[in-house]
This record gives C-alpha cells, sequence and structure tokens, in this order.
C-alpha cells in the first residue's frame, strides 16, 4: 500500500460501560454538542424517546433501563463520531 493510497476512514465505537452519567450532561454546555443532541431529540421524539430528557432530566434509576442507557450512550457517541469527522478532515 502506497502511502498516496487513499483509504477508508472507520469510527469503532466503544459501546456501553464507557461514559459516566453526567457526560451528556456536561457536555451539553458545547454548542456543536448541544446542536449534535437536539438534532437526535427531533428524530426520535415520534418514537416515543426524548434524548435531551434523558441528558439533562435524568436521575440515579434512569440508566438502569436498557433502552435509555443505550440511546444516551449512541446519542454522545454520534455526536463524537461528527466532531473526528470534522478533524479528519480537516488535518488532510
Amino acid at each position: 500500500m502506497s502511502s498516496s493510497e487513499v483509504r477508508p476512514v472507520w469510527f469503532v465505537f466503544a459501546g456501553v460501560g464507557c461514559q459516566w452519567p453526567q457526560m451528556g450532561r456536561d457536555l451539553m454546555t458545547l454548542d456543536c454538542f448541544r446542536e449534535s443532541i437536539m438534532r437526535s431529540d427531533a428524530v426520535m421524539k415520534p418514537y416515543g424517546i426524548d434524548v435531551f430528557g434523558l441528558l439533562m432530566d435524568s436521575n440515579d434509576d434512569t440508566f438502569n433501563n436498557i433502552v435509555n442507557s443505550f440511546v444516551g450512550i449512541a446519542a454522545v457517541q454520534v455526536r463524537n463520531s461528527v466532531l473526528n469527522i470534522h478533524t479528519v478532515i480537516f488535518q488532510l
């Protein structure tokens, strides 16, 4: 493989267990993160899932529900992957 060969970029998600409960709430202070979460929230609302509420209004029991846990983690990881894509593109 030559150094000029175009290769795909892969993103690997760590999955459940790599985040802390306040992670999403803490990241909501970043405009780019909050905007991504609000887009995810709009997409999931018709399915009865409140992504914004999961991150901002959660309590100790919220993420004991596997659906809440998965949706919260996926929303955070989607935003992080978008940030990674922008970083890779602008470094090329």
